[in-house]
């Protein structure tokens, strides 16, 4: 049964939901790797706006929690310019939107571009596509062995063409910087400052 949105901090709640998702899918053992790359891709999105919903979710309420207000400030400051990982995020979503990949797989790219993060090493796997498939125009549409497939996220690029480097460090820790690493490290982060902004007006 589905819910009413009661809360204004409700679509932001749904987007952290996809991204829950996204997590657990790509921790599958067997994934064909643009699986991995849609469920990626789709994190990227989701963790972007799961913010962004925060943030007018806490317009809306139009309330006077000092707390509520100092939390969208920093984050708001974080985001756009004093943190290279939160700064990365934003812009690799961005990079999405506009231009191109942001995760880079050894099957499509033989030779690794300079500056990705941590790869990770798809398991074999055995998957088979229905031929009848419009992306097996192009993709493969019978059954494929996957075997080591490599893959990593790439360096972004911001509106001004400036590089954003794949970070190593969230707020001065050191953070595994694979695909999944990614993804669990901005979930926390965002999920965290996401409780605490709804605990400061509850």
């Amino acid at each position: 049964m589905l819910t009413k949105k009661t809360s204004p901090f409700h679509n932001a709640a749904k987007a952290f939901a996809h991204c829950e998702i996204c997590i657990e899918e790509v921790q599958r053992a067997k994934i064909p790797p643009w699986a991995y790359e849609f469920f990626y891709n789709s994190f990227i999105w989701a963790i972007n706006q799961a913010w962004e919903f925060s943030e007018k979710g806490f317009e809306l309420l139009n309330c006077d929690s000092v707390i509520g207000r100092e939390l969208i400030k920093k984050v708001s400051l974080l985001r756009a310019r004093e943190s290279q990982f939160l700064k990365y995020v934003r812009e690799a979503r961005n990079q999405l939107a506009h231009r191109e990949s942001i995760i880079w797989l050894s099957d499509e790219e033989p030779n690794a571009p300079e500056g990705i993060g941590a790869t990770i090493s798809l398991s074999d796997s055995y998957y088979a596509t229905n031929r009848h498939r419009y992306s097996c125009v192009v993709l493969p549409s019978m059954s494929c062995n996957f075997s080591g497939t490599q893959i990593a996220v790439k360096p972004v690029y911001d509106k001004k063409g400036n590089i954003i480097p794949v970070p190593k460090t969230l707020e001065n820790t050191e953070i595994d910087n694979s695909p999944l690493g990614i993804m669990r490290a901005s979930y926390e982060y965002y999920g965290e400052n996401f409780k605490a902004l709804v605990g400061s007006v509850n």
